[in-house]
């Protein structure tokens, strides 16, 4: 089933290093065919600000984080 990718979310994953990027089309895939309602995001768009910046930006660019959350439903 198609899903609708979210434009922020291709140009991170453009940005990264090729070995990144498969793994982030990887679990993109992944997760969609896992709950085709998952609705794709991005919370922050640069790093937070506080001590060790640039252990943060080392460790930013040695992994991708990824979480995924159901929309939130009424009860």
């Amino acid at each position: 089933m198609p899903y609708t990718a979210e434009p922020r979310v291709d140009a991170y994953s453009d940005a990264l290093p090729e070995w990144q990027r498969a793994i982030c089309r990887e679990v993109r895939e992944l997760v969609h065919a896992a709950d085709p309602e998952v609705v794709e995001t991005i919370k922050r768009t640069r790093q937070p600000q506080g001590p060790g910046p640039r252990r943060r930006l080392a460790q930013a660019q040695a992994r991708v984080s990824t979480r995924y959350a159901r929309p939130s439903t009424p009860r």
